[in-house]
């Protein structure tokens, strides 16, 4: 079940998505550590292909679970045939919140990006 993953799991499927390789789990460094792939509260990634004289360069993927901008930049990602199955996924999660009106149409626009994060992934899961 989708809810039950973690922030850095749902990140991470979503990051897969967005195009970033080579996914590690960081700290603040944002170094490959020992230390940051068990306790690092960070995904680092890149989406550059090596090069000969350079290698790849890394950087901090965002947190999709906590950041409504990122999440706004995953929805615009979407192909227009998904759409419609990402609004019922997300009205879906949306559902178990009462609703003054019972308004599907205004309360999904309040969903947080955990909630949104969620819905993405959810229709990725059952896309493939």
């Amino acid at each position: 079940m989708i809810s039950k993953l973690t922030d850095l799991e749902l990140n991470e499927i979503i990051a897969k998505e967005q195009g970033w390789k080579d996914i590690y789990r960081c700290g603040q460094s944002l170094k490959r550590t020992e230390n940051g792939e068990r306790e690092g509260k960070l995904l680092c990634g890149t989406k550059d292909e090596p090069s000969i004289n350079y290698g790849r360069e890394y950087e901090a993927i965002p947190n999709y679970c906590k950041d409504l901008n990122s999440m706004h930049q995953v929805e615009k990602s979407l192909p227009h045939e998904m759409i419609c199955n990402y609004m019922i996924a997300l009205s879906l999660i949306k559902r178990h919140e009462p609703s003054q009106k019972g308004e599907l149409q205004t309360y999904i626009f309040h969903a947080t990006a955990r909630e949104r994060a969620e819905a993405y992934v959810s229709i990725i899961k059952n896309n493939k």
